[in-house]
């Protein structure tokens, strides 16, 4: 990661957050199943907390992650992604943002209700 500028940035998209938050406690998951479409956060015990519906399957959402949320974090290596297997994993450059991630969970209750 570069610089403050390129995670706020790449924070902006809601599904893009939702992801890294996931991987904070799960080595993989799997797109679209894995990813919830409102209240994906962890609390600070690393549980998820708030409402989980599946992304459908050949949705308007499932494309845009497809073609532009995950290349997007994977150019930066934030995560691996395999689309073959709809699996996405922690990529190399996850940990630089791990702990903005961790605060983010921790205080979502602080934060506008949009913002996970």
């Amino acid at each position: 990661m570069s610089d403050a500028s390129t995670l706020f940035e790449l924070l902006s998209a809601r599904h893009r957050r939702r992801i890294l938050l996931l991987l904070c406690n799960r080595d993989e998951i799997r797109i679209p199943e894995d990813l919830v479409s409102r209240g994906a956060t962890l609390s600070a015990q690393g549980s998820t907390v708030g409402e989980s519906t599946a992304v459908p399957r050949g949705s308007e959402l499932e494309t845009r992650l497809r073609h532009l949320d995950l290349p997007k974090l994977e150019s930066c290596g934030l995560v691996e992604w395999d689309p073959d297997e709809q699996l996405v994993s922690r990529g190399p450059e996850f940990e630089a943002v791990e702990p903005a991630l961790t605060l983010i969970a921790e205080y979502s209750h602080r934060f506008p209700l949009d913002l996970l």
